[in-house]
């Protein structure tokens, strides 16, 4: 019997032991970011490409020493792409979106030629 003072955590050791960790998707990514190992490079290029367009930054701003100085500290390994494969990252982004719309617009076309 466990006095009301007692908040030991002699429970604790058996629970661990019996959950199965691996099949529950949060705690791979718990697991993940506890580790700091969040990133990919193709994460880290699409991000850049998406920053590059959504904010008008010339494809020239990523080879900025300061700012790669900043990418390097955040992550020791991180590969900093060039300004030419940003720029082809942004092509093939715009690529793959102008097929959608084209897509999403032969749908609406077809819906009002229906009526």
């Amino acid at each position: 019997m466990h006095q009301a003072n007692d908040h030991s955590t002699g429970n604790l050791n058996p629970h661990v032991w019996e959950c199965d960790q691996g099949e529950m998707r949060e705690s791979n990514v718990m697991v993940r970011f506890v580790a700091g190992f969040t990133y990919t490079h193709e994460g880290f290029s699409f991000q850049i490409a998406k920053w590059i367009t959504k904010c008008c930054h010339p494809l020239s701003i990523i080879e900025d020493e300061e700012l790669i100085d900043t990418f390097c500290m955040l992550h020791a390994l991180v590969i900093v792409p060039t300004w030419f494969s940003v720029g082809q990252d942004i092509h093939s982004m715009y690529a793959m979106m102008k097929r959608h719309v084209i897509s999403m617009f032969e749908v609406i076309i077809s819906i009002r030629a229906a009526q």
